[in-house]
């Protein structure tokens, strides 16, 4: 049994996965089920690129994202429930000004902590703001992400989304 393998039997065992909840060039994201506590929680499936060897890998943004929350602890950077999207297009959701500075709070926090850690996001939009039952809100997706603290020793891509 291949590593991947392994570690597919391993998510399978702690988590329930429900249903796919969004897919992008690199990955599929799952919602799921924590086994144990039965806690909410989102699944990044991230998908395998062909290499121009012949070898399967995985998409360097993939790598840097993992990289990038690794090193982001903060109550307003992921842990995945809904994006801000899905509950913008809910015609049935009425939202008062308060939950809208709310968010836009959240959001600048976790900006906030992005930049003090030396990390640009480089991708903000609705679906990248996660939403939790409770309001919460946390940034997502940080495969553009890029760290800016020595700017001369390294030039950023124009590879910028929003």
């Amino acid at each position: 049994m291949s590593l991947a393998e392994e570690e597919e039997l391993q998510i399978e065992s702690k988590y329930t996965k429900e249903k796919k909840i969004g897919e992008g060039t690199y990955a599929k994201v799952y919602k799921g089920k924590d086994r144990e506590t039965g806690r909410a929680v989102a699944i990044k499936k991230i998908k395998l690129v062909q290499t121009e060897i012949g070898f399967q890998g995985i998409e360097i943004s993939a790598v840097r994202e993992v990289k990038v929350l690794r090193e982001l602890r903060h109550p307003n950077i992921i842990e995945v429930y809904s994006d801000l999207e899905m509950i913008i297009k809910d015609k049935s959701l009425v939202f008062i000004s308060a939950d809208i500075k709310s968010w836009m709070l959240m959001t600048l926090r976790g900006l906030h902590h992005c930049h003090r850690n030396w990390i640009l996001h480089r991708d903000m939009k609705p679906n990248n703001l996660l939403v939790g039952r409770e309001g919460q809100l946390k940034l997502a997706d940080f495969g553009l992400a890029r760290d800016f603290a020595e700017p001369r020793i390294k030039t950023m891509s124009p590879q910028v989304v929003t």
